[in-house]
């Protein structure tokens, strides 16, 4: 009998990449991307790649794709992405804000996926077993 009780579950934060593919044909130059960065600083997000702690989940990156290989799982849209955008928060609600408004401005010239998830803690099956072990012994 498989006993999970002693994993953790707890959400430590919430994340999401939107994959941007440039539609053909269309022009990227006339999208206004300058609110992006009032909304990031309006909900807390930094930039990802500035020096401090590493720790805080409240982050924001723009990345344009210069180059890509495949991967164990096979996605089009992502391996095929030109743009994405990652957003990690504490808060699900400001990650959920942040890619909408990213969507909505990305939609009329590009092919759009976003993938969301929950930042979870490690959970080690040694630890695990290791507890289940203690509290077994304890019972008898």
């Amino acid at each position: 009998m498989a006993n999970d009780e002693f994993l953790a579950r707890e959400v430590l934060g919430h994340g999401a990449y939107v994959c941007g593919r440039r539609l053909d044909g269309a022009d990227v130059r006339g999208v206004e991307t300058g609110g992006l960065g009032a909304l990031a600083a309006r909900l807390g997000l930094r930039n990802e790649f500035e020096p401090g702690d590493p720790a805080v989940r409240e982050s924001i990156a723009f990345l344009r794709r210069i180059g890509a290989r495949a991967g164990d799982i096979d996605d089009a849209d992502v391996l095929g992405a030109d743009w994405v955008v990652h957003v990690a928060s504490r808060r699900r609600e400001a990650v959920a804000e942040i890619t909408g408004e990213v969507v909505r401005l990305l939609a009329p010239v590009a092919r759009v996926r976003t993938l969301t998830g929950e930042i979870r803690p490690r959970n080690y099956t040694g630890a695990a077993m290791d507890k289940t072990t203690t509290t077994a012994e304890n019972r008898r």
